[in-house]
C-alpha cells in the first residue's frame, strides 16, 4: 500500500493497493471523526476479459462484511453522499 500520486483524490491523503484488477483506497478528510476512514474501491475493467456469463457482486456490501467480520465497525456511505 502507497500513497496516491495520481492526484484523484484532492488535498486528502489517500494510500492506494491493488489486487485482482480492483484498486483499494483508504484516506480520511479533516472532517471526519477522529478514527473514521472512507474506503473506495474502483475496478479496472479492461484488466478483465467478460464473456458475459459473470454474476454481478456486490463488492461494497462484501468487503462491509469482511470488515465487520474483522471486528472493525463499517458501514456504507450514505446515499445522499453518493455520485
Amino acid at each position: 500500500m502507497g500513497l496516491d500520486q495520481s492526484g484523484r483524490y484532492e488535498e486528502v491523503a489517500v494510500y492506494v493497493s491493488t489486487c485482482f484488477g480492483l484498486e483499494f483506497g483508504v484516506g480520511r478528510t479533516g472532517e471526519d471523526p477522529v478514527s473514521t476512514y472512507q474506503l473506495a474501491i474502483s475496478s479496472d475493467v479492461d484488466v478483465f476479459n467478460y464473456d458475459g456469463s459473470e454474476k454481478e457482486v456486490d463488492a461494497t456490501r462484501y468487503v462491509l462484511l469482511l470488515l465487520i467480520k474483522a471486528a472493525i465497525k463499517a458501514s456504507p456511505r450514505e446515499q445522499s453522499l453518493l455520485y
